[in-house]
Formats: structure tokens, C-alpha cells, sequence
């Protein structure tokens, strides 16, 4: 049951509802408790008054004026511009009101909304409006935006009839950059004795002292500044950038974590916090604050730089190209950066990247000596030695005397067949006996030139030198290895594995020597120690790869490498490993599950895309592919392999046009690549476009592009042309050079169209010698053999008919070779599945009716004739097919009147002498 309650008792509860919600003090009372709370700077219960006093008059104007104020003198920005621009909604004085705003405004860094200031502020009294001119002209200058602030400041120095506060700061600030900078700090810090409550001389002041490089001065008087202001933005920045000049790093970080807690996602906070970690060697740390920071803003030079060189410091040398290649422009010659992006570039294999940013250098310096001689190396490995000898001859003028050096130059030297190299080896050694490198190269050198003896006098000297050490001893095996005494230099291996348990060198070499001679369960052992304690040994985990499939039990490495994985996290090379492991032994697609279970990590390295990309490729899964190819030129726009991977699944997918489109980007990327035009050559010859082709390829350089692209290009583009001997005269180098099953198809081609039959079925039967098993040799085979070994053709087609057992091409060409062999059964049959399979080919229904005549059944052929001949009324095989079956149907004057529309040749002279033998 309801309990009921009378009006009269309800409305009494309402009553006294209503009496607990009535203020206690009226809108001045609120505001006069304020303006005391706020004279003793507790702008928190002040504001807390003026909310009360907004809620008893929300059309107040002075509440909101009063309450704007605490919040900006409080840190609360937006709110502050909120309730100003209210009061001024409400008319109150805008003299009081402007100057506030405009302080909220510049806190917040909303320069459009100074500039209206400064445009409403002729509307204002003279004093306000040099005061609010003079703030929005500073603080637009501080921002960078000079001349504009600079043309505000000359209406307040321009006005002499009020030399106030302001007019003398906008004074002092004009002399500041005008060469005048001492008086204007003078000016200033006199000006400080009757500074406002908003600081303003104390806060130009340190500006003044940071213009000029007075860092001590202007720390401190930024410090007195932020302890009243720590929310203005742009003073904490400066503020930051003046400790870390002033080397004073650890107050710097301590104002940067402040400076982010109110700013987290603040492009130059973060920068700042990125810059503190990188000079602490904080690397990957520093990564992770640049990148909050290039989120925001992508282009900012220095997080830009940051990232990079702490990415090529983590030996991420993609992320840093892609960091660098930004602000490459922007990174002074004679800067770190650039030597650090030069590095990179060489790391990636961007050779000529490197040298032109080397020649770009008036002189070659010792603090260049690395960054030339890792070109010079980076020369040699591309073959440029020429180019590379002249850099090399470059760092022998400087003055060298530190081994590291001598040892590098001497290496290089003879990499070069400059035997001085030696003597800068020898000196090498001379500073530091124990430079094991130096020892090294020159016991290599020795080896390579077949100096035996030499090189045993090294690995002896050595082993006498440490003999407790595994080098010598390797070297020994090297040495020996290199004559071919292979038991020598296992025995060798051996030693150097008792001196030092788990040598990597050691475990290698037993390994590869066990390879080799078809012990590979124990070679595997080897390589799983090796792996266990150096888990990043390329060379171990590319021949552990190699191995897995002469295992009898091929899951052993795939388990090996999953263990592997799992106890070193943090090196995704090792699930990458997996993943070629399990294709190595047969079992793509679960490498490809597992590089998919890792597409959603964030650090994934280039080298995780290519050989997932490849993967792809190799299980035609081209759509993949293509989009792992995007994902590395999103990571690195300048990586030339990922363009060419690219290209490829675009081909692979017969997307020719957006190929072409994206070559031509390409070229415009990579100028320097010669090679592409190759490449737009043939794309444009797969979409037909052969006119543009033919334009392209004459304007190709031989000289400039390779042989082999260039020569098949050209057979390709004159054979499809129909220039058939053209094409010969460069297929025929193609195929001498390359003789691999493509180009010995292409040019077996050419030469049938040459009617070259009997050479062009012995270049088939060569190819086919070394792959029995390509099916396009086989057909081309059995074309050339159908009428001189038709049984021979027949057996051809169908083992190729067994492969492709859905296809109307292949059955076509195997009734069309049985009723050539005069097998019409197997011909009938055979045409009778192709025609199934594509009813409305004619040259199918040409097969069919054929297979028909051969078995006397001479109407169905009549009709399938007709049907063929009105789908292609020129061809002349069907018409003397037609011709011949109307002969067997006793129309002779209809097949005289069809023979009379087709040219003479060998099979019209059978047609007719068929009919004058039935007539």
C-alpha cells in the first residue's frame, strides 16, 4: 500500500528545499572576498568566491571579468578565455577586460585571436592600447613571426605622448634588434622595479639575456619567471633551451617532466625530453619521445635528427634513413647528422648517395676519415674500384698515427692491389700489438695472394703471442683451409675450440668442414651450441637454414630456432629464421602463418617485410606481396629494392598501368637508375602500347643498362612487332649469354616464325635437358615436331594436356595434333572437351569439325564450319576446311566458289587437286 502525502506537506518540503539552496552572501559580497583572496594570491578560493557570485548574476560582467582573471592567474587557459570573452559579451569595460584576454590568448598560442586583439584595440583607451599592442607584438615576435610583431611594436614607439611601462618595453625590445642589445637590458632591468603582476620586464628580460648568450643570467631570471607562470608554454621552452646550452642537464630534465605533464602530447616537450635522453645514450628512449613529437608535427628538423641518429646508434639504419632524408636539406655540410646520414645511406647500400654527398665536401678532413673510408669499402663491394682507389688516395694525404686508423687505410689499400697497405698494417700493429684486425687483414692478404708461408708466420707468431687465446689457432685453420689441407686446418678448428669453449670462429668452421663432408646431424649440433651463446651469429643461423632440410627429422631446427625465439625476445631475427627454416623444409605456408602473427608489432626491421614480401612472392600470394613492398617505401620512400619488389607483384598481377605509373614515379625518385627505363620499356609492351615502346627503347643507352634486360627487351619488342630477324639478331646473344628456359623459349619462338624449325627444335631439346619439366617447352616442341614426328607431338600434348587438364588451348593443340597423327578417335575426343570448355572459340569449332570430316561425319562438320566462318570470315584455314568438307558432300561449285576467295598455297593445291579428283 502507498503512503500518500498531503499538498500542503509536500509543498512545505519544497520550501525548505529551496531556503538550503539560497546563497549565503549577494554578487558584491562574493567579489569583495575575491579581490582579498586574490591580493593575498590564493587564486583557487578566489575563484571558487567568483563562481558564486557568476551563479547569484550569471549577467555579471565584472564576476566573469574577475573570474577570467583568477583562472588565467591560476593555469586554467581556456577557461579564462571563456569567461573574459563572456564578459566582454555582457559589456563590461573593455578597457579592463582586453588586456586580460590578450595574456589568455598569448598563454594559449592563439595568434589569430591576438591579431583581432590588436585590430579591436583602437576602440580602447590610448594607455590600454599601447599595452595590449606592446604585448601582442612581443609575444608575436618570441613566436617567430618577427616582422609582424615588429610592425605592431612601432605604433606604441611611433606614439611619444605616453612613454609608460609598455611604450618603454616595446622601446627596449626594438633596441634589442637593432644592434642595441646591452642598452636594452639595461632598460629592461630597470623596468623590472615597476613590473606588472603578469611579469612582463622579468620574463623580457630573460629573453634579452638569452639573445644575449648570457645563459647564467637568463636561466635565473627565467627561474624566478616559471615559479609564478609555470604554464607559459613558450617561457618553459626557452627556459629548457637556455639549461641545456647552459649544459645545466639535469635541471633541464627536471623542467622538461614538469613541462609534460601539463603538455604531454607537445611536439617540442617531447623533442626536448628526446634530446636529454640522446645525450645520455638513451636511444631507444629518446626514439619514443622523437616520435610522439613527429606525430604532431612531421617535419620538425630536430626530432627528425634525433631519430635518426639514435636509430642508426640501435643499428636501425631504415628508420634512420627515413628520419635523415627528411631534413636532409636542412642538415649543415659540416654537421654530425650529415656524416651520420652519409653512414646510413652506405649501411643500405646507397653507394652513390654517399659519394655525391662526399663530393660535395671542399676538403677531406680527419673527422671525415670514416665516413670516406666506409665509402671507398662500399665502392669496392659494387665493383667501383676506380672510383674507390681515388677516395682511398684521398685519406693517404692525411696524417695518420692512431692503429685503429693506420689499420682501416691498410685494409682498404689492399682491397685495392696497393701493396703500401701492408705498411700501414705493419704500423698498425707496431702501436698496438694486440690490434688482433690489423693481424688479421694481413694474414687474409696473404692468403688471397697465395703467400702461405707468409700467412703461417702470422697464425704462428699469433698463437706463440696468445696461446691461450682461439685466434691463432683459427687463423691456422684458415691458412690451412686456403692449401686444402682440410684435415690440417680441422684439427686446427679443434684446438681453438678446446681453448675456448663455445668459440663461435670454431663452431662455424666444424661446422661448415661437417657439412661438407655429409655430417649433418653433428654439424647441427655444432651450430645450435654456437647459436645458444651467440644468437645473433648470421652466419651460424643462415647455414643452421641451410642445413635443415639433410636432417632426418627436419622439425629439429624449425623447434631449435622457436626455443630460441622465445629466450631472446627482444631479436626478431630469429623468427625470421623461422620462417625461412620452415620454407627451407618444405613448409611455406606455416612461415608465412608465422610472419603474419607478427605484422601488428611497431618495430618490425625492413628485413622482416623483404623476406616476408619474398615469401609471398614465391607462394604467388602477389597481393600480399605488393602490400609489404608499400609498407617498406612508406618506411623508406628511397629504398630501391622495395620499388623493384613492387614493380614485380604489379606485374605478377597484370596491373600494367598502375606498374607504368609507378615506374615513372620511380625515375623521378631515382634518377640515377638507368635500369628503369627498361622496365617502363616492357610495361608499356605489355599493355600494347607499342608505339610509346618502341619510343623508349630507341632512346635507351646500351652502354648505360644491363646486357641481359636490354637484349631481352629487345627480342621481346621486335618479336611481338612482327620484325622476327630484328629479333633474332638479339635474341640469339640473349640465349648464348643466358641460356635459361625463358630465353631459350623466346628464341625458339623467333626462329619457327623464321621457319628455322630444325634450330629451333634443337634449342628447345637443350633447354628441355635442363628442365624436363618446363610444360611451355614441351608445347613449343610439340608444335615443331607435329608434322615431322606427329606421334612424338601427340605424346607431348598429352602429358601437358595431364597438367593443365582444364585448359581449351592445351586440349585444342592435342586433337589438332591426334588427327595429325591420324589417331581421329583421340582427335574427336579430344576437341570435343575443348569445345566444351569454350563453345564459341572458332578455332575450336575449326578443331571440332575437323575431328568430324576425319570420322565421315560431314554434316555436323558443315555446320560447325559455317558457325566458325562467321565468326572469322578471312581466315583461310577455316575456309579451306569448309572448301574441303563441301568436296565430301558433293557441292563442288559452293567449295570452287570458296576456294576462289582464299591466296594460293601448298594446302589450297591439295583442297583443289581434291576436287578435280571428285570431279
Amino acid at each position: 500500500m502507498k503512503t500518500k502525502f498531503s499538498s500542503v506537506i509536500f509543498l512545505s518540503f519544497c520550501l525548505i528545499f529551496l531556503a538550503a539552496c539560497q546563497p549565503d552572501k549577494t554578487e558584491q559580497e562574493y567579489i569583495e572576498s575575491a579581490l582579498q583572496l586574490i591580493d593575498k594570491q590564493d587564486y583557487q578560493a578566489a575563484s571558487i568566491e567568483l563562481k558564486n557570485a557568476v551563479k547569484v548574476a550569471p549577467a555579471s560582467g565584472k564576476a566573469r571579468m574577475l573570474l577570467g582573471k583568477t583562472y588565467l592567474l591560476n593555469g586554467t587557459l581556456q577557461g579564462a578565455q571563456k569567461e573574459l570573452e563572456r564578459a566582454l559579451d555582457l559589456n563590461y569595460d573593455a578597457d579592463e577586460v582586453m588586456p586580460l584576454l590578450i595574456r589568455a590568448n598569448t598563454f594559449l598560442l592563439d595568434y589569430d585571436a591576438i591579431k583581432e586583439n590588436v585590430d579591436t584595440a583602437i576602440q580602447l583607451s590610448p594607455v590600454v592600447q599601447q599595452e595590449i599592442q606592446t604585448l601582442a607584438g612581443i609575444s608575436m615576435s618570441m613566436a617567430g613571426d618577427m616582422q609582424s610583431g615588429l610592425e605592431v611594436l612601432s605604433k606604441v614607439i611611433t606614439n611619444e605622448s605616453n612613454k609608460d611601462f609598455y611604450y618603454k618595453l616595446s622601446q627596449a625590445w626594438f633596441a634589442a634588434h637593432n644592434d642595441q642589445l646591452p642598452q636594452a637590458i639595461e632598460m629592461v632591468d630597470e623596468l623590472r622595479a615597476e613590473d606588472s603582476e603578469f611579469q612582463d620586464a622579468t620574463l623580457i628580460l630573460a629573453n634579452l639575456y638569452r639573445m644575449d648568450q648570457k645563459l647564467p643570467e637568463s636561466a635565473n631570471t627565467y627561474k624566478a619567471y616559471i615559479e609564478s607562470y609555470p604554464f607559459n608554454y613558450l617561457a618553459q621552452l626557452s627556459y629548457i633551451h637556455v639549461l641545456i646550452r647552459n649544459q645545466d642537464m639535469d635541471t633541464a630534465a627536471q623542467q622538461v617532466d614538469s613541462l609534460l605533464v601539463l603538455y604531454p602530447n607537445s611536439p617540442i616537450a617531447n623533442e626536448y625530453k628526446a634530446e636529454l635522453l640522446t645525450l645520455k645514450g638513451e636511444y631507444k628512449a629518446a626514439i619514443e619521445y622523437a616520435t610522439v613529437a613527429l606525430a604532431a608535427q612531421p617535419n620538425l628538423v630536430k626530432s627528425n635528427l634525433i631519430a635518426g641518429v639514435a636509430n642508426y646508434r640501435t643499428n636501425n639504419y631504415e628508420s634512420a634513413y627515413r628520419h635523415l632524408s627528411i631534413i636532409e636539406n636542412d642538415i649543415p655540410s659540416n654537421h654530425i647528422g650529415n656524416r651520420i646520414f652519409s653512414s646510413v645511406k652506405l649501411k643500405l647500400g646507397y653507394v652513390d648517395e654517399a659519394v655525391a654527398s662526399i663530393d660535395q665536401l671542399d676538403e677531406i678532413t680527419a673527422e671525415d676519415f670514416a665516413l670516406v673510408a666506409n665509402t671507398s669499402q662500399a665502392l669496392i663491394r659494387k665493383g667501383d674500384t676506380s672510383q674507390a682507389s681515388k677516395y682511398i688516395e684521398k685519406l693517404d694525404e692525411l696524417d695518420v698515427n692512431d692503429s685503429q686508423t693506420l689499420g682501416q687505410r691498410g685494409a682498404l689499400k689492399l682491397s685495392v692491389q696497393d701493396d703500401t697497405g701492408i705498411d700501414d698494417l705493419e704500423r698498425a700493429l707496431e702501436l698496438d700489438p694486440d690490434f688482433d684486425r690489423a693481424r688479421l687483414t694481413l694474414l687474409l692478404n696473404y692468403v688471397k695472394s697465395k703467400n702461405y708461408r707468409e700467412a703461417m708466420n702470422i697464425a704462428e707468431d699469433w698463437v706463440k703471442q696468445k696461446p691461450e687465446s682461439d685466434q691463432g689457432y683459427l687463423a691456422r685453420g684458415v691458412v690451412y683451409r686456403a692449401q686444402g689441407e682440410n684435415d690440417k686446418a680441422n684439427k686446427a678448428f679443434n684446438t681453438a675450440l678446446e681453448k675456448v669453449e663455445n668459440s663461435p670462429g670454431a663452431l662455424f668452421n666444424l661446422a661448415l668442414y661437417d657439412i661438407q663432408n655429409g655430417h649433418s646431424e653433428q654439424a647441427n649440433e655444432r651450430l645450435e651450441q654456437l647459436l645458444t651463446h651467440q644468437a645473433d651469429h648470421r652466419g651460424g643461423l643462415d647455414l643452421i637454414i641451410t642445413n635443415a632440410n639433410n636432417l632426418d627429422d627436419k622439425t629439429q631446427v624449425i623447434e631449435f630456432l622457436e626455443d630460441l625465439a622465445k629466450d631472446n625476445p627482444e631479436q626478431l631475427n630469429l623468427k625470421i629464421a623461422q620462417a625461412k627454416a620452415l620454407e627451407n623444409v618444405g613448409r611455406r605456408s606455416d612461415g608465412l602463418a608465422l610472419l603474419a602473427s607478427m605484422a601488428n608489432r611497431d618495430n618490425n626491421p625492413d628485413v622482416y617485410y623483404r623476406v616476408y614480401a619474398k615469401m609471398a612472392i614465391a607462394d604467388k600470394q602477389y597481393q600480399r606481396a605488393e602490400n609489404l613492398y608499400l609498407a617498406l617505401i612508406e618506411n623508406n620512400a628511397d629504398n630501391f629494392e622495395a620499388y623493384q619488389g613492387y614493380l614485380f607483384t604489379l606485374e605478377m598481377q597484370k596491373k600494367y598501368q598502375q606498374a607504368y605509373t609507378q615506374v615513372k614515379k620511380a625515375q623521378t625518385r631515382f634518377p640515377q637508375q638507368e635500369n628503369l627505363k627498361l622496365v617502363e620499356a616492357n610495361y608499356l609492351l605489355l599493355s600494347n602500347s607499342l608505339d610509346r615502346a618502341r619510343g623508349v627503347i630507341e632512346e635507351i643507352d646500351a652502354s648505360e643498362v644491363n646486357e641481359i634486360g636490354y637484349l631481352k627487351l629487345r627480342a621481346k619488342f621486335h618479336y611481338q612487332v612482327n620484325e622476327n630477324a630484328t629479333a633474332k639478331e638479339y635474341a640469339q646473344p640473349l640465349h648464348q649469354r643466358q641460356p635459361n628456359g625463358t630465353n631459350s623459349f623466346l628464341y625458339a619462338q623467333i626462329l619457327q616464325r623464321l621457319g628455322e624449325n630444325d634450330t629451333a627444335l634443337d634449342v628447345v631439346n637443350v633447354a628441355l635437358q635442363q628442365d624436363n619439366n618446363n610444360l611451355a617447352l614441351k608445347n613449343l616442341k610439340a608444335e615443331l615436331t607435329s608434322e615431322s614426328n606427329p606421334q612424338e607431338s601427340v605424346a607431348l600434348y598429352k602429358e601437358i594436356a595431364d597438367s593443365y587438364p582444364d585448359s581449351f588451348v592445351v586440349l585444342n593443340n592435342l586433337a589438332w595434333s591426334a588427327i595429325q597423327a591420324k589417331d581421329y578417335e583421340l582427335g574427336l575426343d579430344s576437341a570435343k572437351k575443348a569445345a566444351k570448355l569454350a563453345p564459341q572459340q572458332p578455332q575450336v569449332m575449326d578443331t571440332l569439325a575437323v575431328a568430324h570430316m576425319k570420322m565421315g561425319q560431314y554434316d555436323t562438320a558443315e555446320s560447325l564450319l559455317i558457325e566458325a566462318k562467321q565468326a572469322l570470315p578471312d581466315n583461310e584455314e577455316i575456309l579451306l576446311h569448309y572448301a574441303e568438307v563441301l568436296i565430301h558432300l558433293n557441292k563442288l561449285n559452293e567449295s570452287e566458289q570458296v576456294l576462289a576467295t582464299v591466296a594460293n598455297s601448298e594446302k589450297k593445291e591439295r583442297v583443289l587437286q581434291l576436287l578435280a579428283n571428285k570431279g
